[in-house]
């Protein structure tokens, strides 16, 4: 529904509210010369067929999903499926950049997509990502846009230690290409992780 936000720009970057600027950025860092986005990702084999994701499921220790909200990684798998693609550009939590005229462009032209992500009201197995859709209609179109690098530091779980959260946030000022940063539920992190993060952020506002 994004692209019929009243006044939308043609040009504009879509962010999830657990991203965060890490640093300065400049338009060059979302879009070309011409106006095309750059798209940060990788060309991915499906989960399906990755070797370390399928062992689990053929030893009976793991269930296939197939109802429900399938995770992130493979709500990019159907959707590339959905457009007829036989691998996945694996997109990872960073901000997106889009034009608007291809998202309108495609939802007009396959109406059954757009009606059947906005009926229910809860993500679920048939979703498909806007993003991941943009992704591949945009490379398709020109290669180039393709960026590897996510430049991106990710926290993807409460769970995860201290000193590990310390250590990437070290990693993070050592690589000057770092400019995001995407932190997954903070409010189920403990205080002590809480009042380290948000220090660190307040001492080092780019």
């Amino acid at each position: 529904m994004m692209h019929r936000i009243p006044e939308l720009s043609e040009h504009f970057v879509y962010f999830n509210d657990d991203m965060i600027l890490m640093r300065q950025t400049k338009p060059s860092d979302f879009f070309t010369k011409e106006g095309s986005p750059i798209i940060r990702g990788n060309w991915s084999s499906f989960e399906s067929e990755k070797l370390i994701k399928r062992t689990p499921i053929l030893l009976g220790f793991k269930k296939t999903k197939i109802k429900g909200y399938l995770g992130y990684k493979r709500t990019q798998d159907y959707t590339a499926k959905a457009l007829g693609d036989k691998k996945k550009i694996c997109l990872n939590h960073t901000p997106f950049s889009m034009r608007k005229s291809i998202i309108t462009d495609f939802l007009i032209n396959n109406e059954t997509v757009f009606l059947n992500n906005i009926k229910s009201k809860f993500r679920h197995e048939n979703l498909v990502m806007i993003q991941s859709i943009i992704a591949h209609l945009e490379v398709k179109e020109n290669k180039k846009l393709l960026k590897k690098d996510y430049q991106l530091v990710r926290f993807d779980s409460a769970k995860k230690p201290l000193f590990w959260i310390k250590f990437r946030f070290f990693i993070h000022k050592m690589n000057s290409n770092t400019l995001f940063l995407n932190i997954q539920s903070l409010d189920l992190y403990s205080k002590n992780k809480i009042e380290f993060i948000l220090n660190w952020l307040n001492k080092n506002d780019s």
